[in-house]
């Protein structure tokens, strides 16, 4: 954080996708993720998580208010205890688009997080 109005230089992300049955998977992996688990993850999974997850430098990356609503979500649980992991939120894509605060973020593969829906390409992931 800055001294001058808190809001963070970076947030980390790690980007996770909601099936059809409501489980939760990482970006671009097949393992399933139980945020609410602690005790530490496999390291598999956190591998699968670790491709998954991204830092979003502010303003560059990122709006700075868009930044201060990822920076106030909680750490979860099964990332506590995660050397690699403890300082990441997570982002749950429901049909390629996830709602932080009052922002929608779009996913299109390829391309990455974007605010809103941009335009009407067909190519988000089917996250």
């Amino acid at each position: 954080m800055n001294d001058i109005d808190e809001t963070p230089e970076s947030v980390s992300i790690v980007l996770l996708r909601e099936d059809e049955t409501g489980r939760l998977r990482p970006l671009g992996g097949d393992d399933t993720v139980v945020l609410d688990a602690g005790g530490g993850l496999d390291g598999a999974i956190v591998g699968a998580l670790l491709d998954a997850a991204v830092r979003l430098a502010v303003p560059e990356d990122i709006d700075p208010v868009v930044a201060d609503a990822i920076a106030a979500l909680p750490v979860p649980a099964a990332f506590r205890d995660s050397p690699w992991l403890y300082e990441h939120r997570v982002l749950v894509l429901r049909n390629g688009r996830c709602t932080v605060g009052d922002t929608t973020l779009r996913y299109l593969e390829g391309i990455g997080l974007r605010l809103g829906d941009i335009d009407d390409r067909t190519d988000v992931e089917d996250a």
